[in-house]
């Protein structure tokens, strides 16, 4: 029995990031105990180092009698199950964890710091979003230091991305202008052919009617000779 309810614990957790009883206390303690474990070296955040290190663990083991309560374990008492989420909450509150980190993340760029710049950015706990143009300023100053992994590899694609689109951007209008160029020259030809055509037009025109009119001047004079010779001999 205790094999087959451990096997569902197991699985409860491989499929669920965290328990589902209690989320609303116990998800904010769950997913910030990774990141506190991670950056517990480089941020102080109690004066006794052994309360952080004890948070961690106390908050590991209620991670997994969450589970437990989930996969049906009634040995479990939910309502100490709550009252400890309860008292981590408190502990966890004590930490300032939030004020701590962004105090750290300014620490980090002001002591040239970068193993604790990444570890901050990457924390998930700052607004990386108004913090951008620091990041990247920083990284592009010490990237020898920094594996851009996370945060910054993303603000990177999406930089390369917009260089990319701008690029194109670039390109296209440059081809459009250089169009508009050959559009232009081509359109000058044509008019000036047009021109020619036009202007060969009128002086053949003008040369038909001078052979019109030198026509009818020579058949009027034969007219008037023939007409004097009638006058002549009646």
């Amino acid at each position: 029995m205790k094999f087959i309810l451990l096997l569902l614990i197991c699985i409860v957790a491989l499929f669920a990031k965290n328990p589902a009883v209690y989320a609303s206390l116990g998800d904010e303690l769950y997913d910030s105990v990774e990141m506190i474990e991670k950056l517990k070296e480089n941020i102080e955040f109690s004066n006794n180092q052994d309360i952080v290190d004890n948070y961690v663990d106390e908050v590991k083991k209620s991670k997994n009698i969450g589970f437990a309560i989930e996969a049906g374990d009634k040995s479990v008492n939910k309502v100490l199950y709550l009252a400890k989420l309860r008292e981590l909450s408190k502990i966890y509150s004590s930490f300032n964890v939030k004020n701590k980190i962004e105090g750290s993340f300014e620490k980090s760029i002001e002591d040239k710091n970068s193993k604790l710049f990444i570890a901050v950015v990457n924390s998930g706990v700052i607004n990386n979003e108004i913090y951008k143009s620091e990041i990247l300023a920083y990284y592009k100053q010490h990237m020898d230091e920094i594996d851009p992994a996370g945060v910054i590899k993303e603000y990177l694609d999406k930089e390369e991305v917009a260089k990319e689109e701008q690029e194109r951007v670039e390109i296209e209008r440059k081809g459009q202008t250089k169009d508009r160029r050959l559009t232009s020259k081509y359109d000058y030809k044509q008019d000036r052919i047009r021109q020619i055509r036009e202007d060969d037009k009128r002086k053949e025109q003008r040369m038909e009617k001078l052979l019109n009119d030198d026509v009818k001047q020579k058949k009027e004079a034969i007219r008037q000779v023939q007409k004097n010779e009638l006058n002549q001999n009646p």
